[in-house]
């Protein structure tokens, strides 16, 4: 997705919202936040921006109309409802009682929903705003995770002055929900982290371990309890310098956002949320031709500061231990709660080696 014609406009990126739910952690908690992600994400951002929209007959909504009409800010509001038994959807225009079939459907976590508006711009062609609501179930031999998405483009959620609306949304779902992961950032329907595309890292291998190693960072990032905990919780995240907003989400879990705005999220706010977050990362040196534009990571390997902080400040007895029990690529609970007060000095460090 993207906006530009070939006269000279410049090119949109889609700003993409992602958290993910464990399933067999608590299916009951990821299944009530999946359904209020769908009910309040329509009704407070669909119907913010399509609200005349959602009164007109499916047919009126249907993408096909949108298209073959082209009429100027016309609306196309489309489902994807999951089959009870099957691997398959339905696909269909919105109507208020298959509305409240999709959000039912959940209850069986099923391989995904969504919920997509889509409009016109003013001389009817395509090219208008675009929100997605999202779920897409993942499976593995490890477990079931949800990952729960939204996407838009060309909205005012997008816009720096606009963002507000979305990320109060976005907290009040993520504070029932107990995330293993969240962020904000600029992507179009993966299911990768930023921090991952950059590693070339699966989700099917990360989700299974991602209360232990983050699977990434970036403008806004939930951090899993158990990590923010480990990075020394609450006032040690705040006191970093690295996040302007930090707060202990209800269920668990912590909001950390960077800069004011995503459009302030530079190569020198990546490095300061990396310097923070690096005991948590696991190994691997990122490539940002992986990467779509806008988006900023650090491009130092997150292995190479922990190892020297490890160097540095580990005390020799410890090395024995954990070299005992075997290194699993990200540094354990007790190397994280030794390892954060002294970040910024190794940062130092390896910048003179």
């Amino acid at each position: 997705m993207g906006d530009g014609d070939g006269r000279g406009q410049v090119r949109l990126p889609v700003l993409q919202v992602q958290f993910c739910l464990a399933v067999g952690e608590d299916r009951g908690r990821a299944v009530t936040a999946v359904q209020q992600w769908f009910r309040e994400g329509f009704a407070q951002l669909g119907r913010a921006l399509y609200d005349p929209a959602t009164r007109l007959a499916p047919a009126e909504l249907h993408v096909e109309t949108r298209l073959a009409r082209r009429v100027p800010h016309a609306v196309s509001i489309m489902l994807a409802i999951p089959q009870r038994g099957v691997d398959d959807y339905l696909f269909t225009a919105y109507s208020p009682a298959l509305f409240d079939a999709l959000v039912e459907s959940l209850v069986d976590v099923p391989i995904g929903a969504h919920v997509s508006f889509t409009a016109n711009d003013a001389d009817g062609d395509t090219d208008g705003s675009t929100l997605l609501l999202d779920v897409d179930r993942i499976d593995s031999d490890a477990g079931t995770w949800l990952l729960v998405r939204l996407l838009t483009l060309r909205t005012p959620f997008a816009a720096t002055d606009g963002m507000a609306p979305l990320l109060a949304f976005v907290r009040s779902v993520a504070n029932l929900a107990n995330p293993m992961h969240g962020e904000i950032a600029w992507g179009n329907h993966r299911q990768e982290s930023v921090f991952e595309l950059a590693i070339a890292a699966n989700p099917k291998r990360t989700l299974a371990h991602a209360r232990q190693t983050l699977r990434g960072y970036s403008w806004l990032t939930i951090l899993p309890e158990e990590i923010g905990q480990h990075l020394g919780g609450l006032d040690a995240l705040r006191s970093s310098g690295a996040f302007v907003e930090v707060e202990h989400l209800d269920a668990g879990g912590f909001w950390c956002r960077a800069t004011p705005s995503i459009m302030e999220y530079d190569w020198a706010a990546a490095e300061r949320v990396f310097q923070v977050v690096a005991p948590a990362l696991p190994p691997g040196q990122p490539n940002m031709r992986r990467v779509p534009q806008p988006n900023a990571l650090s491009a130092r390997n997150a292995a190479h500061l922990q190892n020297l902080v490890t160097r540095l400040h580990q005390p020799a007895h410890e090395r024995r231990h954990e070299h005992a029990l075997g290194q699993r690529g990200a540094v354990g609970p007790l190397k994280l709660h030794r390892l954060f007060p002294y970040v910024l000095l190794s940062v130092r460090l390896v910048r003179e080696c």
